[in-house]
């Protein structure tokens, strides 16, 4: 930092506290760096998340002897050394904040920062439409727009101050540029006064669904869930090349894991229902023809 005396004034300086300046300060909504502290000055309030891409801008109002470097979740910026008005886009790799870095007499404002990556799980999310022909709420939606409406054949839509046009293609599951997998959630509730012990699952589809993350729960809140690796039939190897065999006659079956936490030597599923979530393991168009989901009664009500 700087300092300006007056002649025969003298003026206490703390020695500690400069050593461990960095040379920023805060002047109004600008942040001002002095050459004689090199160091970084972190925005706070805005978490980062590894993974995701961040948009953020910033003006350099004046800069000299030296230069002026952003940096995101662990990623470094372009070093910059002119004024003028900048925009970055970093995908971060850890979490951290956005910091500055800088040599010079530098003076930068206003900062702007904003996530631009669509973060999407498994889990569908439900948006409640609104049908003005029948003047109520008519279905829900697996996606999660900032603002959406219909015309004709088509859905407009905006997400992240993009706009989007869903039309009618092969192309199945694609919703502001990502592509998803199908996802079906039902209940096996046959016999529903019975208690049963739940054995197996067996569906006809032309491809391989495995459940959900705690994709299956029992009426009693018993959890479990079902891999690849659950339904596979056989391994054919010719010496080259491998194939994974999970279906017979495009049936694909499995029995069903024990409870969690262990669902190897854990308690066997029970209850009067059970709830199943499948999602498909690649995607494309899903032809699912039925589902099955094999029980027996359980010998503590048959007495």
């Amino acid at each position: 930092m700087s300092f300006t005396t007056i002649q025969n004034t003298p003026i206490t300086i703390n020695l500690n506290q400069q050593a461990n300046a960095r040379g920023w300060s805060i002047v109004g909504d600008s942040a001002v760096h002095e050459t004689c502290n090199i160091g970084v000055i972190k925005q706070s309030g805005y978490p980062i998340v590894a993974g995701l891409q961040y948009e953020f801008s910033y003006t350099i109002d004046y800069i000299n002897s030296g230069l002026i470097t952003a940096k995101l979740g662990n990623v470094n910026g372009v070093p910059r050394s002119t004024t003028g008005f900048f925009v970055e886009t970093i995908t971060a790799v850890n979490t951290d904040t956005l910091e500055f870095y800088s040599n010079a007499n530098v003076k930068i404002s206003p900062i702007t920062i904003r996530v631009i990556t669509n973060v999407y799980n498994e889990k569908p999310t439900n948006t409640l439409a609104w049908s003005e022909k029948y003047n109520k709420w008519a279905s829900f939606r697996g996606y999660s727009p900032d603002f959406g409406f219909s015309m004709f054949i088509n859905m407009f839509m905006s997400l992240n101050g993009r706009n989007w046009v869903s039309t009618v293609q092969s192309v199945r599951n694609n919703f502001f540029g990502v592509q998803n997998k199908s996802i079906i959630k039902f209940v096996a509730n046959q016999d529903q006064i019975q208690p049963k012990t739940f054995q197996a699952i067996s569906y006809k589809s032309n491809k391989l669904m495995i459940t959900t993350s705690d994709g299956i729960e029992t009426s009693i809140g018993q959890l479990s869930n079902l891999i690849d690796g659950d339904f596979l039939k056989d391994i054919l190897n010719d010496g080259v090349s491998t194939v994974n065999i999970y279906s017979v006659e495009g049936v694909f079956s499995a029995g069903f894991m024990k409870a969690k936490p262990d669902v190897v030597n854990g308690d066997v599923l029970k209850g009067n229902y059970v709830t199943v979530e499948l999602i498909e393991v690649s995607t494309g168009v899903l032809k699912l023809t039925n589902i099955t989901v094999h029980s027996e009664a359980s010998p503590i009500g048959s007495r």
